[in-house]
């Protein structure tokens, strides 16, 4: 090769492609780029500043928005995007390559190229601009085709790699056999010549590949589509050749050159990433860096960028966070906030670094772990993070910028540069006329606040107490409300129950989100994510860590032992608090959520009970009492909120209104303060836990309430003491939730709806009326994940019992309906006010006999059997005669009378004539009606006894 070189100086590769590097060079350097793009459009420039002004865009035909930099030799049109220097001027202008570019700048102003050596020969279809462009064009060929008949190699590609037929086929993925210059001689190219391609060289008189046997052959196309260089892959990973520099083609540093025609790029850093891009991912306008980021691709993007989008994917290592740095140091002059680039009249570019999966190795890697990857690439473009500098540098900037043009300072302006800035890395949401920002894991209230502040002053330098600070923040505030998301305050849950997605917050210090949806788990970040999803997170919830590789099984039998075997109650309650602990992700997809209330004496383990949930949710003992105003605030916000030692006398005012909002699912309105007309609501999204050992007495709290019964009978003999117990639960926390989060995704929420109309059906059928029917929904998204939880968590009874084994989530609904149906009869029975009141009118009228008419004023009708016993009473009465009874009774006895007026017992008695029945009661509705009176009816069947 030296002895061929010294001989024809003029075909070196080496030298020749220098000499082209140097064309390009020696005649940039000879034009006045302002010059000639006024003599070739015949428009008229003007000075601004530093820059000229041409008077239209040759292009977009737009007006004061093509400017020249004649210091940098470089045009930039601000509303079409065209950016670059003279070459890329003629390219655009006359739909050339640079080469032809090169030519017709050459030949205007009279410079001979040096670059086309005088012996150079060609074969037909040779391409113009590159000397062995047919050679590689054909090798090209070869190798593809020989990747094609070698079952094992596209075996590797297709199966192993799981790249696409389309993908091989686009990029020309080959494999070399060593006989590829046999193949070249025979389409009758000179020996000479291929050795000066690279291809093939002379070793002891005989020709050879460059590329030995059994390696990967990717070629490279510069932007006009041909091939100018070559990489390869060794699968044994002992070699990584590539083409040398001296023999490739101009314009050809990243692999497909191609994809840099469009407006937005994808960067990765391999082939294997760009084809898994390509192929699984769908997305065409990808390049690949190819290794360490070189100063000349650097240089390429640089001059690239104006105008257009590159993302950003290199790989989850040191490497690929040194390259991704590199890239953004670079071009860190171009990634301005809109606003800022306007006011310098800078060229700008829109930089995105995109998130690959933490657990995966490379883009490559992740995509091929996705069931869905086109939509998982998607997923990742979208969520990208903008990249801008320091927004404390970009604000000096625009100080400098205002100094040296001798402006005057605009707050406004630096506020507009303050919010594009934040909305690149953050999210803007309002709450009525509440701005607020999310950023880096916080939400921040934007105005005069602390924290606000302290952000501000941390990131732009600006102290609140300066002039013009306050202006500033109104400036970002302004265009937060104008430009964010109106939206309530976020919870900590969000489910978009048409798709039977739910998106969890995991607390962590990433501020991620866990998307839960129909057989798909997968961590999204918080508020920047595609679905514009921004949580809350809990205050009083530590981390949780998602372990994708752990199983259903394994997490589930963790809980029963831990937290199932070691409760104080019937084996059916434990499933219900198990189902309803499990119903915490699933919350959201029934309004109604009702109380779970622990009964039980003091020792009765139904605190240790409360303080195991809130462990497993939590992360500790959250269990405690708070005022009606801090459960409001923490339900929002929380997914289990806890009252321990809540007795009945305490249950009024605001928490019983708390009690019946938050077990509803209805929303709160309250005055806003400082204010005489504005409203503040508050959505409840928590689950109701209450320890006491007295029953509920109103009605409306005991039928949405689910009591669970605690007893010393049932206590495990193997119980540690709770501190040992809570730590093993923290410690088993991460497990549990992840069986919890992947049941939910692989088991439940498939089919959802339709499961959840046909668990409605059966429990409306089968128990019609039922004590608790107005928590229907709740119960059949709890017999739900009951269906699921007893294969790995058989009851200990009925799995003994070959008729209840195969339907234990059937037999194990009925105990829970059938208990509480008693539950809520004796409930009922002690404190339902008209039932016990009634139930002393009939002492009362044993007791008094003739008297009992003239003492309370309503008439009695006892019926006796044949023997004389008494059988029956029956009250005649209206609303009116019977309020004046209980009102008689109350003064009889010295008590009050819980009715204030006849309307509230009227309206009072509809919803006691469950109670009443229950309790042996009959009641006919105006049976009589005498002077404008209607008397009701109330028989009431007497036991033998009485």
């Amino acid at each position: 090769m030296t002895e061929f070189s010294a001989m024809h100086p003029a075909t070196n590769p080496r030298q020749r492609h220098n000499q082209m590097k140097d064309d390009f060079g020696e005649l940039k350097q000879r034009i006045d780029i302002a010059e000639e793009i006024k003599r070739r459009t015949g428009f008229e420039l003007k000075r601004v500043g530093k820059d000229l002004d041409l008077s239209e865009c040759p292009f977009c035909g737009g007006h004061d928005c093509f400017r020249i930099d004649p210091e940098k030799q470089l045009f930039h049109c601000f509303q079409c995007n065209a950016a670059g220097d003279i070459y890329n001027f003629i390219q655009k202008q006359q739909g050339c390559s640079a080469e032809q570019a090169l030519k017709i700048l050459a030949d205007a102003r009279g410079y001979t190229l040096s670059n086309t050596p005088a012996d150079k020969r060609q074969t037909p279809g040779t391409d113009a601009g590159f000397a062995y462009a047919d050679i590689f064009r054909a090798a090209a060929e070869y190798y593809h085709k020989a990747l094609l008949e070698n079952n094992a190699a596209l075996g590797h590609q297709k199966k192993y790699r799981r790249h696409s037929d389309e993908a091989l086929r686009a990029f020309m993925v080959g494999y070399s056999d060593g006989r590829l210059h046999e193949h070249l001689l025979n389409l009758g190219f000179d020996a000479d010549r291929l050795i000066l391609s690279g291809l093939v060289k002379r070793e002891g008189g005989t020709l050879k590949d460059y590329f030995f046997k059994s390696l990967f052959i990717y070629p490279h196309k510069n932007r006009e589509g041909r091939v100018c260089s070559f990489t390869t892959k060794d699968t044994n990973k002992k070699f990584n050749y590539r083409l040398p520099n001296e023999f490739k083609g101009p314009d050809c540093l990243f692999f497909n050159m191609p994809a840099f025609n469009g407006n937005a790029v994808f960067l990765v850093e391999g082939e294997n990433d760009l084809l898994s891009v390509y192929g699984r991912g769908a997305y065409t306008g990808v390049a690949a860096a190819c290794g360490a980021i070189s100063n000349a691709q650097i240089d390429f993007i640089k001059n690239w960028a104006p105008g257009k989008m590159l993302y950003l994917c290199f790989d989850n290592d040191p490497a690929g966070s040194k390259y991704r740095n590199q890239v953004c140091e670079a071009l860190k002059d171009l990634c301005l906030p809109e606003a800022l680039g306007k006011i310098l009249r800078h060229e700008t570019a829109d930089v995105r670094i995109v998130p690959c999966d933490p657990e995966a190795k490379d883009i490559d890697e992740c995509l091929r772990k996705e069931p869905n990857p086109r939509e998982a690439l998607k997923f990742l473009i979208d969520s990208a993070e903008r990249y801008y500098p320091p927004l404390k540098g970009l604000v000096a900037e625009y100080g400098d910028h205002v100094n040296k043009n001798e402006r005057k300072y605009n707050f406004d302006e630096v506020g507009r540069i303050c919010f594009e800035w934040f909305r690149g890395g953050g999210k803007f949401f309002i709450d009525g006329e509440k701005c607020f920002l999310y950023f880096k894991s916080k939400i921040y209230e934007i105005g005069n606040g602390t924290a606000f502040k302290a952000l501000m002053y941390d990131l732009t330098g600006i102290n609140a107490a300066s002039n013009g600070a306050r202006l500033v923040w109104q400036s970002i505030e302004s265009q937060a409300y104008l430009k964010g998301d109106h939206a309530s305050v976020p919870g900590w849950i969000c489910t978009n129950l048409k798709t039977g997605t739910i998106y969890f917050n995991l607390c962590n210090e990433k501020s991620e989100l866990l998307k839960i949806s129909p057989g798909r788990i997968e961590l999204v970040p918080n508020g920047t994510n595609p679905e514009k999803v921004l949580l809350r997170a809990s205050p009083k919830m530590r981390p949780i860590k998602f372990m994708p590789d752990r199983d259903i099984r394994e997490g589930m039998q963790a809980l029963r032992r831990l937290f199932f075997d070691n409760l104080a109650c019937e084996h059916s309650d434990r499933f219900f608090l198990v189902c309803l602990l499990v119903n915490t992700v699933l919350i959201q997809f029934a309004k109604a959520r009702g109380i779970a209330k622990l009964s039980g004496n003091k020792g009765s383990g139904k605190t240790a009970g409360a303080a195991m949930i809130s462990t497993i949710i939590y992360g500790e003992d959250c269990v405690t009492t708070g005022s009606a105003a801090s459960d409001f605030s923490e339900a929002a916000v929380s997914p289990l909120t806890i009252s321990d030692n809540l007795e009945s006398d305490a249950v009024r005012g605001g928490k019983r209104d708390f009690l019946i909002t938050a077990a509803t699912g209805i929303t709160r309105q309250k005055r806003k303060g400082g204010t005489d007309s504005e409203n503040v609501y508050e959505k409840s999204c928590t689950q109701l836990l209450v320890t006491s050992i007295e029953p509920f007495t109103e009605p409306e709290l005991i039928e949405r309430t689910n009591e669970i019964v605690f007893d010393r009978i049932y206590f495990n003999s193997d119980f540690r003491e709770a501190m040992s117990l809570e730590a093993d639960l923290a410690e088993a926390r991460d497990l549990i939730w992840s069986a919890i989060f992947k049941l939910a995704s692989e088991r439940i929420l498939p089919g959802i709806d339709q499961k959840k109309a046909e668990a409605l059906k059966k429990i409306r059928t089968d128990f019609p009326d039922h004590s608790k029917s107005r928590l229907n929904e709740l119960y059949a998204m709890l017999f739900i994940i009951l269906g699921e939880v007893v294969k790995f968590m058989p009851h200990p009874e009925y799995a003994k019992d070959s008729f209840k084994r195969e339907c234990q989530d059937l037999a194990i609904l009925k105990d829970w309906i059938d208990n509480q149906g008693k539950r809520a009869r004796d409930t009922e029975a002690e404190s339902n006010k008209i039932l016990h009141r009634l139930e002393a009118l009939v002492r009362e009228c044993l007791y008094r006999g003739d008297a009992f008419k003239i003492n309370y004023g309503i008439e009695s009708l006892v019926t006796t059997d044949e023997f004389g016993n008494k059988r029956s009473i029956t009250f005649r009465a209206g609303t009116r005669e019977l309020f004046m009874a209980f009102d008689f009774l109350a003064k009889d006895r010295g008590i009050s009378n819980p009715f204030k007026n006849t309307s509230q017992l009227g309206a009072r008695i509809r919803d006691a004539l469950k109670p009443l029945e229950q309790a042996g009661w009959e009641f006919a509705y105006e049976v009589k009606k005498i002077r404008g009176n209607r008397l009701h009816e109330f028989t009431k069947t007497l036991d033998p006894e009485e």
